[in-house]
Parts: C-alpha cells; structure tokens; sequence
C-alpha cells in the first residue's frame, strides 16, 4: 500500500485458506476493500476480537471483553524488508 488516508473499519473476515478481507470506509462515505496475508490492527482488543468473521470461541470472545483499557501503549513492528512500510508512527 503507497497511500495514506484515514478510513474507519467495517469489517475483518478470513477465510478458508487464512487469506483476510478488510472492509472500510473513507470520511468521505467512499466504501473500500482490501486483501491481505496478514493484518495488523490498532483497536483495542475487546472491540476487535468480536468484529472476526468467522466468529472466533466464545471464551476468546469473552476473555477479550474482559481486557481493561490502558493509558499507554507501545508497539514494535520489525520487517525484514525496510520498505514494506512507508510510515513508520502509529496514532
């Protein structure tokens, strides 16, 4: 991906063979779709883990919900190749 805009996420499916859909939609209204190997989100976990299709255990689903919200976060992204990701900050 060689772009950067904001989009809210609608929707996170995989399927059979491990492949992800993500379905999103611009401020503009504009819907997309995207088609990844792997996916990597910053929503809390409590609010992701139930938005999985196909549903994940409920007791997944139950230990997410269960997870309290902290003040601060930090987080490493180390890829093998320097330009698979042109950003290198998260919000």
């Amino acid at each position: 991906v060689g772009y950067c805009s904001v989009k809210r996420v609608t929707g996170l499916r995989q399927d059979d063979g491990g492949a992800w859909t993500v379905e999103s939609e611009g401020v503009d209204g504009r819907r997309y779709t995207h088609s990844a190997q792997h996916v990597i989100s910053s929503a809390p976990i409590a609010e992701l883990v139930p938005a999985i299709v196909p549903a994940v255990p409920a007791a997944a689903v139950n230990a997410a919900r269960s997870l309290r919200y902290r003040d601060f976060v930090t987080v490493a992204l180390i890829t093998h190749d320097r330009g698979t990701v042109p950003d290198n900050w998260l919000y």
